[in-house]
């Protein structure tokens, strides 16, 4: 997920090049352009992250015969993680636009895009760490054969959550407002 939003998210900004100008001056509202490069973003990353949460936890589950809670987890974990990945891209993107460049691996390469795959990377460990202990715990009771509390995992989860809720929200922001200043 995050190599993709990279890849193909940070850079949808700054390809709009010179013609930018021309979306400014259109009838058309600047929030839909966004709204729309967003939702682009979301379906490309999106679609692959859960076909590869779903069906990495399909063996898993056949051989524990329990109740599918990693995947469960896995999915509403996959939702989140794509959403503030792509926020954070699109974003930081659109605040590092370079409208001169036409090459997008230039764009994704650039010192703007290292420093949001940092801070990227600061967001996924944050989730880790939020996240490692009840999952401990879940491999424990399965190895162990006692039973698992289900409730352990709805702090944890609704702290992913808020977290990615507000970081989404400041890159999208932050992205919108960079797109308003004088091109």
């Amino acid at each position: 997920s995050c190599s993709l939003a990279l890849r193909f998210v940070f850079p949808a900004v700054s390809m709009e090049g010179k013609s930018f100008w021309t979306q400014l001056s259109a009838p058309i509202k600047l929030r839909k352009i966004y709204v729309l490069k967003f939702a682009i973003g979301i379906a490309l990353v999106l679609l692959p992250a859960l076909l590869t949460s779903v069906f990495s936890n399909i063996p898993f589950m056949k051989m524990t015969e329990r109740r599918p809670l990693l995947m469960y987890f896995g999915v509403f974990s996959t939702f989140w993680v794509t959403l503030t990945l792509v926020s954070l891209n699109l974003g930081l993107g659109g605040y590092f636009a370079n409208y001169q460049e036409k090459n997008p691996i230039r764009v994704a390469s650039s010192q703007g895009a290292t420093l949001t795959f940092l801070v990227s990377l600061v967001y996924l460990v944050a989730l880790v760490s939020v996240v490692i202990i009840p999952l401990r715990d879940y491999f424990l009771s399965l190895f162990q054969y006692v039973p698992f509390d289900m409730s352990v995992i709805i702090a944890p989860g609704t702290t992913v959550a808020m977290l990615s809720a507000g970081l989404s929200a400041f890159a999208l922001v932050v992205g919108y407002r960079s797109l308003q200043r004088d091109f």
